[in-house]
């Protein structure tokens, strides 16, 4: 009965808001779980559903769904002593794989609550996150872990004008022309390597092969003349690894990070980023609605 109770009582805590909660209806056990729905005592309509497990180590573990369609992770232990509201950094291994880190909100002195991201996209740094096909995939890139500096060299991965000019990626290089771009914007380095439309989401790698950025956009031209009357040259940006870190973190999705071992040439480092880079293109078709007066 008390063990009934205490797991009753961790699901109710798992709610990301604290709002009144009635169930489990429907209850399930499965194994070691324990679960049900629960509804909105406001509404009667449904709120969440969850099941809980306990551990040997003392913690608890819940997985839920709102009604928002997002899961949700809580732990909970007695020997926990969080204040209500505490950010918590939690690390976990899925699966077996690579370690990934939640960001979790405390719920009460003993649960932290972390929700798994429902859209992975960022469009403040215009990043996104999509699923390729495994099979197409023989290595993972890895992110640098050190900063890049001014001046270091730096290759850049992509696919310009795909269509019109070769099927293949393109290998440019450069150096890195400022760590900030435009209007001291510290999110984004400035680069020398040509880019086209097309590069974007590419990789930029350091002379080591490791990841130091993502290319993201060349400087519109058109409004540079007009705004200074000159004509710009290799004035283009990619994302910084701090971004896309913080964006990966939340996204609940596992890296490496390494240290460059020596230079390698860049044939060499073109030919290790085939095996990890995949041509995504969006086809959408525009639908002018016409208006009735």
């Amino acid at each position: 009965m008390f063990r009934k109770f205490l797991v009753s009582c961790l699901i109710q805590a798992a709610l990301v808001s604290m709002a009144i909660a009635a169930g489990p209806y429907g209850g399930i056990r499965v194994g070691a779980w324990v679960g049900g729905a629960f509804t909105d005592d406001n509404t009667g309509a449904f709120s969440h559903c969850a099941a809980t497990s306990a551990y040997g180590s003392g913690v608890s573990l819940v997985v839920g769904q709102n009604v928002g369609n997002a899961w949700l992770l809580s732990f909970a232990s007695p020997s926990f002593h969080y204040n209500k509201g505490d950010a918590l950094a939690i690390d976990v291994i899925f699966d077996g794989q690579s370690q990934a880190r939640l960001f979790a909100t405390a719920n009460s002195p003993i649960m932290g609550t972390a929700i798994l991201p429902a859209n992975s996209s960022d469009e403040s740094n215009d990043l996104a996150l999509l699923q390729g096909p495994a099979a197409s995939f023989k290595e993972f890139a890895k992110i640098r872990d050190r900063s890049i500096r001014s001046g270091d060299s730096v290759v850049a991965i992509g696919f310009p004008y795909h269509g019109l000019l070769t099927s293949d990626f393109t290998v440019t290089t450069g150096i890195v022309s400022s760590l900030s771009g435009l209007l001291n914007d510290t999110r984004v380095l400035q680069i020398s390597a040509a880019v086209q439309p097309g590069n974007s989401g590419g990789p930029l790698l350091d002379t080591g092969g490791l990841i130091v950025g993502m290319v993201a956009a060349k400087i519109n031209a058109l409004k540079f003349v007009r705004a200074t009357g000159n004509i710009p040259e290799n004035i283009n940006f990619a994302i910084k690894t701090g971004t896309i870190r913080d964006f990966l973190d939340n996204s609940v999705v596992p890296y490496q990070t390494a240290e460059s071992k020596g230079e390698l040439k860049t044939t060499e480092i073109a030919g290790a980023a085939r095996s990890y880079t995949l041509l995504i293109s969006c086809t959408a078709t525009e639908q002018a609605e016409s208006t009735k007066r």
